[in-house]
């Protein structure tokens, strides 16, 4: 039986996420318990409203300790993935899950992401838009066309089958967003924090080159499907991988095709609001995807893949 996990991106968070693992699962509380970042994750986590956990400094952490936690438990029950994946901030997930680097390092390195991805974003007056549309070359021909010299609108996740997001200044995302309308296209504004995945984010990508230089990325033990090519790399250098994640399109489109292709007999969504499952049925109606985020689901999910057989 062939398993992938996959997990998702930031905007996905809730309140109260991971608690009920905290008090479920012994194991879990040490984990938690055991964070030590420069804010309060478990009180935030746990406790923490909507507006102040979706803020990214604290949204990327707390949504990184809630994936480990989880990819904890079902390797507490012998669920290891073949294949793993994740949306944007999800990739750092999955890092874990083949083992690149460990729940400590990740933490550290997405704090310090966090917080560059946060000071880069701030003061700007930034939106994302959804486009309902494969037609990729307009979209971009468009966002390049309406750019300036130092404000500008880029195509920041190819999603699915049928949406593509642009990032960037507000006024130029409307302008694009404006005309597509226009043109018959079906539009949507998203709650998000900041341009990320275009050029704004550029500096933050050569200061998380810096801070890989002095760590070590160990071979992954499953293979990836990466965000920047969706598709597999062999000995990739997934410093330089991830450095570029932060100001590149998120390829998940191809990403969930290539992994299509792969005939997983399950798919494991590590995350809330079921957008993974969402993302995927629109590339392949028939996938098995089942979503774990509270011990009810995992509970579910193991008694599922023990019918199945494992």
């Amino acid at each position: 039986m062939k398993i992938a996990f996959i997990y998702g991106g930031q905007g996905s968070q809730v309140e109260g996420m991971g608690q009920d693992l905290y008090i479920e699962y012994p194991f879990i509380k040490e984990y938690y318990d055991s964070i030590d970042l420069d804010f309060p994750l478990k009180k935030l986590s746990f406790e923490g409203d909507l507006d102040t956990i979706s803020k990214t400094e604290y949204t990327q952490p707390i949504m990184l300790a809630f994936q480990i936690a989880i990819t904890k438990i079902l390797e507490s029950y012998g669920l290891k993935p073949d294949i793993a994946l994740g949306l944007s901030l999800g990739e750092y997930s999955a890092l874990y899950a083949v083992e690149v680097l460990d729940e400590y390092e990740l933490l550290e390195v997405i704090q310090y992401r966090s917080k560059e991805m946060s000071k880069a974003s701030k003061g700007l007056d930034s939106k994302m838009l959804a486009i309902f549309s494969d037609d990729i070359e307009r979209i971009d021909g468009l966002c390049k066309e309406i750019s300036e010299s130092h404000r500008f609108v880029a195509v920041s996740n190819i999603n699915t089958k049928g949406q593509i997001v642009i990032s960037g200044d507000g006024q130029l995302v409307s302008e694009v967003g404006g005309k597509l309308k226009d043109e018959g296209y079906k539009v949507m504004k998203l709650n998000t924090s900041g341009p990320f995945h275009t050029p704004y984010m550029d500096g933050v990508s050569k200061k998380l080159g810096e801070y890989f230089k002095d760590m070590e990325f160990r071979p992954p033990k499953v293979p990836i499907i990466y965000n920047l090519y969706g598709d597999f790399k062999e000995d990739a250098d997934i410093k330089a991988i991830m450095a570029r994640q932060v100001n590149n399109p998120v390829l998940f489109k191809q990403s969930l095709e290539r992994l299509m292709d792969e005939n997983p007999d399950l798919i494991i969504e590590i995350g809330y609001k079921n957008t993974i499952k969402g993302l995927i049925k629109r590339i392949d109606g028939k996938a098995k995807v089942l979503s774990v985020n509270t011990v009810q689901s995992i509970e579910e999910l193991i008694k599922g893949v023990g019918d199945i057989g494992r």
